[in-house]
């Protein structure tokens, strides 16, 4: 579902109208299916699918706009060739179509266009590796949707494992987690300290102290929704120097050979008996 979406149906919710699970995106149904389950406010759940709906197409259009000089560029240098070689040959006097008709044309071609290939994909592989999301960025998630079960009233263990039936990726340490919360044992390091860890760290603490532990998850969701946006803003940074890898060492020496090749050939069997 769309931002737009997300916005209408948080006015349904206000307006006290029940949502339609089915026309919602995989991350606002699950935390419409938990509310609903365990008879937690539905509100909680869809805002929360709504800033990260938010934070991607932030990204998303950061991607577009630090790669849209360099995609330009490498696309010119991928159709530069088909243009530039006819044209030029026709202005030099050089039959280009003979060239390559040749078996050292045919080499030269061969190469020319593994260059363009190599370049294309190289250049797709560095923007899609940027726009990636961490290997932990579903940490969020998981805070948010415990957040929503233990706005239903159930204790921190089982509101762990209402979460792990729909997060089946986050299912097991969850699973473990709670059962480890049910006999009140703590096992060092088993998170390794990531975003899971600051999780569980969190559920810890305020069962230790009494304290709700609803909001401060939302605050630590929110804290690692932040902290993933800034990282994939600062790789859309870095992607127009990376980007000129492939355009520098594959595109653009495949259209100096497509173009040069006919060229230094013609001038080579002019002079030389």
């Amino acid at each position: 579902m769309t931002g737009a979406g997300l916005d209408r149906l948080r006015l349904e919710l206000l307006a006290g109208a029940t949502p339609d699970v089915t026309r919602l995106g995989p991350r606002a149904a699950r935390g419409v299916r938990l509310a609903g389950r365990l008879g937690a406010p539905l509100l909680p759940a869809v805002e929360a699918a709504t800033a990260a709906a938010d934070d991607a197409a932030r990204a998303r259009r950061a991607v577009a706009v630090s790669t849209a000089q360099a995609r330009t560029v490498a696309r010119g240098l991928t159709v530069a060739p088909l243009l530039l070689a006819p044209l030029i040959g026709l202005l030099a006097g050089v039959d280009v179509p003979a060239f390559y008709a040749t078996a050292g044309g045919r080499t030269v071609l061969a190469v020319g266009l593994a260059l363009v290939a190599a370049g294309g994909l190289a250049a797709r592989l560095v923007t899609v590796h940027a726009a990636r999301p961490a290997r932990d960025a579903d940490v969020e998630e998981v805070a948010e949707l415990l957040a929503v079960a233990l706005d239903a009233g159930v204790g921190t263990a089982e509101a762990l494992r209402q979460v792990a039936t729909v997060l089946p990726a986050r299912a097991a340490p969850l699973r473990r987690l709670a059962l480890d919360l049910d006999l009140a044992v703590v096992r060092t390091g088993r998170q390794g300290g990531g975003p899971l860890g600051r999780v569980e760290e969190l559920l810890r603490t305020t069962r230790r102290l009494g304290v709700p532990a609803a909001p401060p998850l939302r605050r630590l969701a929110a804290e690692l929704r932040a902290e993933e946006l800034t990282r994939l803003m600062a790789a859309t940074e870095r992607l127009p120097a990376r980007l000129t890898v492939p355009t520098t060492l594959l595109l653009l020496p495949a259209t100096l050979l497509l173009v040069g090749a006919p060229l230094v050939a013609s001038g080579l069997a002019a002079v030389l008996p």
